[in-house]
């Protein structure tokens, strides 16, 4: 167990006496609990009234960080420390958004002015784009950016230029291709013209398989669609470590932005990755996107661990995982600008946290991350909803929502907002008992809701960074590495060695996917 002995008896027994408890019974007996589990992180408002908790929970909850060196190893962090054991790397993705005047040293080097440099190549690039100055091979301007990547080089992008569009200063059309189906790239390319379009290849190691041969396909689509001799230089920009190979695929040295071994891909939007983003919002506001993230990293960083809202989340979280057995989560913004942030933090939290060995290298005997899904409000209300108001088990919903709506029709945002205190407040108190058996609705079921003045580029920073240093609270308290992914890798390498059984038609050798394999081919041949 990652808990002392003493601490884990201490939770057991509040189990046990939370047992008898409801909800209900929380509030009936702390008339000041809905303000009292208000907490102010940064720009956000998070309410934890509806959560499983009372005051002595808390009390024992709030030993973990002790237990565990929380506030040394956020320190480690921020410093640069070489907190990923598996890769020998430190984590910095804090670094992307650290003002021009700070130093963060990594290996004897101020990292900041590299961080700034490359934001400014951003800009460069995204205001030539804008404005129109930025032309393809036979002289007409780019109209369009089709974003290349996957994970966290197509998740992140994605979901900020969804949840930002709003505030985009340009006609600029984008698209975003992850997936190695050859249908999602053939549908984005039937809406492009090859002599507007331009693509940005996002990959951190420029080898990941996927974003490669959707690259292959881009370049075919432009030899194809384009005059005689095309320079499809002007088509190309690269985001990747690896310079050298980005240029041999066909890429202008000076069209390759660079970002660094210590910044993880889900972790990677503020960097180079985010170009799609400035493209949508400008360099302007991603600055401010880049503040938000600030901000809420300082709040981490300098509010006491015992009146951190973030601390206070992941402990909560630890508390339901292990004690209450809840084995998923579901994330409900009910604002739709945030639709695709669902998508985003599975990436975030289940590749970080999905691990079942310790720093270490031990196997662990306990559960760590938990599944994360979820859906915009109302729309969920219409399908799964059904399930966490009556289903047999119990599943905590974070809800999402603004004050305020970034369109005029203010009568429709009073609306979504009722709907989003009438889940929370059904969730947790339910039906009265007289109803048939049928309408009947328990109740005892937890959220945390998150309220913003509206969204914006400032608040959609701080909406990521809250989850970014949850991701990390938890993993310290797991003792596992958040920062590594070997999960992800040798799916990649089987696949690699089964492409040539799925492209030719003799499989010579018997294995578990032989018979289908023939089968494929049959198939094939039959057509």
């Amino acid at each position: 167990m990652f808990l002392s002995d003493q601490l884990h008896a201490e939770l057991l027994k509040h189990k046990e006496e939370l047992d008898q408890k409801s909800l209900h019974n929380l509030f009936h007996d702390d008339a000041h609990r809905s303000s009292s589990y208000l907490y102010q992180a940064s720009g956000l408002f998070v309410d934890f009234s509806k959560s499983l908790i009372d005051h002595e929970i808390l009390r024992s909850l709030q030993k973990i960080p002790l237990e565990c060196s929380l506030e040394d190893r956020i320190s480690e962090m921020f410093e640069g420390k070489r907190i990923n054991l598996s890769e020998n790397r430190a984590v910095l993705h804090t670094a992307l958004r650290a003002s021009s005047d700070s130093s963060i040293m990594y290996d004897g080097q101020n990292i900041v002015p590299n961080v700034h440099d490359v934001l400014a190549r951003m800009e460069e690039i995204s205001n030539a784009i804008v404005s129109k100055q930025w032309r393809g091979s036979s002289g007409k301007a780019i109209a369009t950016v089709v974003n290349i990547g996957i994970g966290g080089s197509d998740l992140g992008p994605a979901m900020a230029t969804h949840a930002l569009s709003p505030f985009r200063v340009s006609d600029i059309e984008q698209f975003f291709v992850s997936n190695v189906d050859p249908a999602e790239i053939s549908s984005v390319l039937q809406c492009c013209d090859p002599e507007t379009t331009l693509f940005v290849v996002a990959s951190k190691t420029f080898t990941t398989s996927e974003t490669l041969q959707n690259a292959e396909i881009a370049k075919e689509w432009l030899l194809n669609g384009l005059p005689k001799n095309p320079n499809l230089s002007q088509h190309f920009i690269a985001i990747s470590t690896n310079i050298e190979a980005a240029t041999q695929f066909g890429v202008d040295a000076t069209n390759v932005l660079g970002f660094w071994e210590w910044v993880g891909g889900r972790f990677s939007l503020p960097s180079a990755i985010g170009l799609s983003l400035m493209i949508r919002i400008g360099a302007q506001q991603f600055s401010e996107f880049l503040h938000g993230l600030r901000d809420m990293d300082h709040y981490f960083l300098k509010t006491p661990l015992e009146s951190n809202a973030i601390v206070l989340y992941s402990l909560i979280g630890i508390w339901y995982r292990h004690y209450l057995n809840f084995s998923s989560y579901a994330v409900l913004p009910y604002d739709s600008l945030l639709s695709r942030l669902p998508s985003y933090l599975q990436q975030l939290i289940m590749e970080s946290n999905g691990k079942r060995v310790n720093k270490e290298g031990k196997p662990v005997d306990y559960n760590t991350s938990f599944v994360v899904w979820g859906e915009s409000g109302t729309n969920g209300q219409h399908s799964f909803h059904q399930l966490l108001h009556q289903g047999t088990q119990t599943i905590p919903v974070d809800f999402l929502f603004a004050a305020n709506s970034t369109t005029a029709y203010e009568s429709s945002h009073d609306a979504l907002i009722a709907n989003a205190l009438a889940q929370a407040k059904v969730l947790a108190f339910g039906s009265e008992s007289e109803v048939p058996p049928h309408k009947y609705m328990p109740g005892n079921r937890p959220s945390i809701s998150f309220l913003y003045e509206s969204m914006s580029p400032y608040i959609l920073g701080q909406i990521i960074a809250f989850y970014e240093h949850v991701v990390f609270s938890q993993g310290v308290i797991w003792n596992i590495n958040s920062f590594d992914q070997w999960g992800v890798e040798l799916g990649k390498g089987v696949a690699t060695s089964l492409l040539p059984f799925v492209q030719s038609r003799n499989v010579t050798t018997e294995s578990s996917e032989s018979a289908l394999i023939k089968k494929i081919h049959e198939l094939r041949l039959d057509s």
